[in-house]
């Protein structure tokens, strides 16, 4: 479960807290509910919404997959960095996909790239 809640938090969370780039390891719960409390449609309010959603996909992906009987493990350290590259490189080596919904396309690299074993 702490694998799948990184990756919800680390690989979709895209937006800049307070004008400094943070990680979500590096997100603390005063800086998500400063951002959710932003007035409707500002910087804040969007990243709010943002990493809400998509920490609720990913665990709604790996509740999907555990489902199906599959699960990723990312590896320990550099997840989030490895975690992009790896959706990134497989996107562009998969322009039929292009249309397809983000969070599946996410979900199918990561789990060709880390399948538990």
């Amino acid at each position: 479960m702490a694998a799948s809640i990184r990756l919800a938090a680390a690989a979709l969370i895209v937006s800049c807290w307070v004008c400094a780039a943070r990680s979500a390891d590096d997100l603390t719960t005063a800086d998500l509910m400063e951002a959710c409390r932003s007035p409707a449609g500002s910087h804040g309010d969007r990243a709010c919404s943002i990493f809400i959603g998509g920490f609720a996909a990913g665990l709604a992906a790996q509740r999907l997959l555990q489902i199906q009987g599959h699960a990723i493990c990312l590896p320990v350290t550099d997840a989030p960095a490895q975690s992009r590259q790896t959706i990134q490189t497989f996107a562009d080596a998969h322009p039929e996909l292009r249309d397809t919904g983000a969070a599946q396309v996410a979900a199918e690299a990561l789990l060709r790239a880390f399948p538990c074993h």
